[in-house]
């Protein structure tokens, strides 16, 4: 099939600020490890005008993704 150049965020979205398409940019990462935490996101300045630590939830416990590191994880699509 060969390898195909993805579709730049601003011909999607050509409407998009340039701080929507660089959060979207780095929260559609498929490698966790270098995907956007969601302390990073808050922090953004596409979403910081909305983050209030002092109004915010926190999950006790926090949910575990150890699953993710099964050896016989299989992801529901091919």
């Amino acid at each position: 099939m060969g390898q195909k150049e993805p579709v730049p965020w601003t011909k999607l979205y050509p409407k998009a600020s340039k701080k929507a398409i660089n959060l979207l940019s780095r929260m559609l990462v498929l490698n966790p490890k270098d995907r956007i935490t969601v302390d990073q996101a808050l922090f953004h300045p596409f979403l910081n005008k909305y983050h209030d630590p002092d109004d915010e939830p926190i999950c006790v416990p926090t949910f575990n993704f150890g699953f993710e590191k099964e050896v016989n994880f299989r992801p529901l699509f091919f």
